[in-house]
C-alpha cells in the first residue's frame, strides 16, 4: 500500500517490484495516466509471479520522463480485509471479485463508470453545465427541488461568514506550479485496516491527522446551496465562489476524482444527499453558471 503524486498525466507506467536479495518474486504495474495524489492498494494475490516469505526488497522502475513522483506511506506487507481494496483505472486488476461481493454497491465503481461510459457511447461527460439554458438546465432545478433550495432566501452575513469558517481547517495554499496543498483529505473508514496495531499509537495519530472528505462535502454542499440565492452581494458571491472553487480544486488533487478508488473505498457514497462523493465532483456541485465558467477557464 502507498501514496504517489504524479506531476504530469502520461501514458506510461510505474513497476513495482518485490523480491528477495537480488531475486524478483512478485510484481505489478500501475498507470500515470492521472495528476496529483494516487492511493495503490494491491494484494500479493493480485501480482504477477508468485510472492514468498522473506521478501525484503522493493524495487519501483519509473519512465525516464520529465517530472517528478511523490511517495507516502510506504506500506509493503499490510494485513487488509480481502473485500476492501477497490480496483480504478490505475489499478483496474486489483480485486477481481470485488464485482460479486455484497459490498460491490461502493467497492465495484470501476465497474458502474465502465458500464455507464459503454452504455452511453456518445454521452459528453465534458458538456459545460448552465443552469439556465440547455439540457443541464433541468438538472440543477431538479437539484434546487431536491436540496429544498429557495432562491429568493435571504442568506444572513452571519451564515456566509460561518460558511467560509468552515474551509479554514483545510488550509489551501498553492504551490509555485499552481497547484493546490494542504490539509490530507480522508475518510475515516478507510483507516479501518489500521485498527489491528500494525503501527504505534503516535503514528496512527500522524496518519488519521486529516480533514473528512464528509465534513467538506457538507460545508461545500451548504455553500452550493448558498450561491443559488439571489441576494448575495457581489464580495459575498465572489468570496463564496472562490472558496468553493479552491476546495473543488484541492479535492481533486487529493484523488477524490473520476476513476480513482482511493486506494480503499468502503462505507462511501451509501447516502448520496449527505455523502461528500457528489460534492466533490464539479459536474454535481458547481451549481451557478458563474462557478462553472470560472472552474472550466482554470
Amino acid at each position: 500500500m502507498a501514496w504517489v503524486y504524479n506531476e504530469q498525466a502520461s501514458d506510461n507506467t510505474i513497476t513495482f517490484q518485490f523480491g528477495k536479495n537480488d531475486s524478483s518474486q512478485a510484481q505489478f504495474s500501475y498507470s500515470l495516466n492521472f495528476e496529483g495524489w494516487r492511493g495503490i492498494s494491491v494484494p500479493f494475490r493480485d501480482m504477477d509471479g508468485t510472492p514468498t516469505a522473506g521478501m525484503n526488497r522493493l524495487t519501483i522502475t519509473a519512465p525516464d520522463l520529465a517530472g517528478s513522483l511523490l511517495f507516502d506511506q510506504v506500506m509493503m506487507a499490510v494485513p487488509v480485509d480481502n473485500r476492501w481494496p477497490t480496483p480504478d483505472y490505475q489499478q483496474p486488476f486489483v480485486n477481481p471479485n470485488v464485482v460479486d461481493m455484497a459490498s460491490k454497491n461502493w467497492t465495484a465503481l470501476l465497474m458502474y463508470d465502465q458500464m455507464l461510459r459503454e452504455d452511453n457511447p456518445r454521452f459528453n461527460f465534458n458538456a459545460v453545465f448552465d443552469d439556465n439554458l440547455g439540457d443541464t438546465a433541468p438538472l440543477y432545478h431538479q437539484f434546487d427541488q431536491h436540496l429544498a433550495v429557495k432562491t429568493q432566501a435571504i442568506i444572513t452575513q452571519a451564515k456566509i461568514d460561518a460558511n467560509l469558517a468552515k474551509y479554514a481547517p483545510l488550509n489551501i495554499t498553492y504551490n509555485a506550479d499552481g497547484s493546490p496543498t494542504g490539509t490530507p483529505l480522508d475518510h475515516p473508514k478507510r483507516h479501518n485496516f489500521l485498527k489491528a496495531g500494525i503501527v504505534s499509537d503516535e503514528t496512527l495519530a500522524m496518519l488519521t491527522d486529516t480533514m473528512s472528505i464528509r465534513t467538506l462535502g457538507k460545508t461545500m454542499l451548504e455553500t452550493a446551496k448558498f450561491l443559488r440565492s439571489q441576494s448575495l452581494s457581489d464580495a459575498n458571491r465572489a468570496a463564496l465562489e472562490k472558496a468553493f472553487i479552491d476546495a473543488t480544486r484541492y479535492a481533486l488533487d487529493q484523488g477524490w476524482e473520476s476513476g480513482s478508488g482511493f486506494q480503499i473505498i468502503t462505507h462511501v457514497a451509501t447516502r448520496p444527499a449527505n455523502s461528500s462523493m457528489p460534492c466533490s465532483s464539479p459536474d454535481n456541485c458547481l451549481r451557478t453558471v458563474n462557478c462553472l465558467n470560472q472552474y472550466n477557464s482554470l
